[in-house]
């Protein structure tokens, strides 16, 4: 049988609460205005390494520049930074999350987010 990504989405949230995960840590804010978007991306800790990477990526590049944007409306304070450093931090703080998210699936038995089926039991 097929599931469709939103029960899968389902139940790889249960599977995550049954871990003892809170909210914040099984879908933070920026997944569920995703979902929200009717983007279907699984949770945080079912990413794997090359959409963890990226993910984290769009979370710093929003804080950031909104931070940025922030001090560009103060008069005489805007500086244009390099870039490149700042593209950098964002790829090495995507890389750490991707890093806590394989370790977090594999302490917590999780299965790959590909392999994750209705057939998975869920006490």
């Amino acid at each position: 049988m097929l599931m469709t990504l939103e029960q899968r989405r389902d139940i790889a949230l249960k599977l995550l609460a049954n871990a003892g995960l809170r909210r914040w840590q099984r879908a933070p804010a920026l997944w569920r205005w995703l979902w929200s978007l009717g983007l279907d991306i699984p949770p945080p800790a079912f990413l794997d390494e090359r959409s963890a990477i990226p993910a984290a990526f769009f979370g710093f590049a929003l804080v950031w520049g909104a931070l940025r944007l922030l001090e560009a409306l103060q008069p005489g304070s805007f500086e244009l930074m390099p870039l490149l450093p700042w593209l950098a931090v964002g790829v090495l703080c995507g890389s750490a999350v991707a890093g806590l998210n394989a370790h977090r699936r594999h302490r917590l038995g999780l299965p790959a987010w590909r392999d994750l089926n209705g057939a998975l039991a869920i006490s």
